[in-house]
């Protein structure tokens, strides 16, 4: 009968203890302590905070900027370091050394016998003058004292003058002599002949029929009219062209000796970063100016330290701000994440029912409550 009395106790207090966990799961949420409108709300907020990805997350976005910030802060460093006068001493010391360079180029380029370019005084100065205008002076310099050497329309005029006397024909009855390139009478001199007549065949030199094809071509030109205009255009043409040739070696010559100079004057410096660059070429293309180019050095000073603080001292000063690097999730490199994010990843997954069933009003009770006491299983 103990045992009896004990069994009924036992089962009441279970079905107790399953009521009240009923009631509390079906109960409204409103009904319960402490509970409003308010913190429903945010609980709700915090949960979708929580479920946003790490690389959308607002906690992603300002670990970078906080190292964005820190990086842009060393490179300012390094700027006020590497001034634009120190760094123009190092490209002297660089020329002097012959240095060169992946990407700054190769500098004994920009050193030649005879040659000096003056870094300390002049790494600043800003051209007065465009590559553009300094060609266009050069060229106006070069074809003035190409004019003044060889004063190439008196020369052309000399050289039609001397094609009218030389090609001038032969009028009638005028005595002339010649010599016969051909027939019977090769090499042949007919000296002091009047011109009597011509045709398309032959010409006649006194009481002499010389054909035509025996008389030299400049003979030809003497009596007859066509080839007379051929051979004089023919010599001017020639004569001229030669004039044409000498006046533009003249004016590439002057402009090959002083475009170079006028542009280092101007406070140009070849782009050694180009193989063919010379300190004499006179191709603005591979030109620019010094304050440029010891610009172009600084900054790749800089590049280089800011890059080495970041393989080598910014991974201290993140770990130093809380910062962690991990694997990525998807295993593909590292990265920075913070230590909410890190203890995410080391946290394993909660088991699951591998029924996908569970007795939520169980979740809760005590170790042992859901059993009977051991020897009164089986009998009720």
């Amino acid at each position: 009968m103990t045992k009896h009395r004990l069994g009924f106790l036992w089962r009441s207090l279970l079905c107790g203890v399953c009521l009240a966990g009923l009631c509390s799961l079906t109960a409204p949420l409103q009904a319960q302590d402490g509970w409003d409108d308010e913190e429903e709300m945010t609980e709700g907020e915090d949960t979708m905070v929580e479920m946003v990805p790490w690389a959308e997350s607002e906690r992603k976005k300002e670990m970078e900027r906080k190292m964005e910030d820190q990086i842009r802060q060393k490179r300012n460093e390094y700027l006020m370091i590497f001034t634009s006068s120190r760094v123009a001493e190092q490209i002297d010391n660089l020329v002097r050394r012959r240095f060169k360079d992946p990407k700054l180029g190769d500098f004994s380029l920009l050193r030649l016998p005879g040659i000096a370019l003056d870094w300390k005084k002049n790494y600043n100065r800003t051209p007065a003058k465009s590559l553009e205008e300094i060609v266009e002076d050069i060229r106006m310099e070069a074809e003035d004292e190409a004019e003044a050497r060889i004063r190439p329309e008196e020369q052309k005029a000399q050289i039609r003058a001397y094609a009218e006397e030389h090609f001038r024909m032969a009028a009638l009855n005028e005595r002339v002599s010649l010599t016969l390139r051909g027939g019977k009478g090769t090499s042949v001199d007919v000296v002091d002949k009047p011109f009597r007549a011509v045709n398309d065949e032959y010409v006649l030199l006194g009481n002499r029929q010389i054909i035509k094809e025996d008389l030299t071509p400049e003979d030809q030109a003497r009596f007859y009219p066509d080839i007379n205009a051929k051979m004089k255009e023919d010599y001017i043409v020639n004569q001229t062209g030669k004039v044409d040739v000498e006046y533009e070696s003249t004016v590439d010559r002057y402009v090959y000796e002083n475009t170079a100079r006028a542009f280092r004057e101007n406070f140009y410096v070849p782009d050694i970063t180009k193989a063919t660059a010379s300190l004499r070429t006179a191709k603005p293309d591979f030109w620019l100016p010094m304050k440029d180019f010891v610009e172009k050095v600084r900054n790749t000073l800089v590049d280089r330290q800011v890059e080495q603080y970041k393989a080598n001292e910014l991974p201290l000063w993140m770990q130093q701000q809380g910062y962690f690097l991990v694997d990525k999730e998807d295993k593909s490199g590292k990265e920075w994440v913070d230590e909410a994010e890190k203890t995410r990843r080391e946290t394993p997954p909660p088991p699951t029912d591998p029924n996908g069933m569970g007795n939520p009003m169980m979740n809760n009770m005590p170790p042992g409550m859901g059993n009977m006491p051991p020897g009164m299983q089986g009998r009720y």
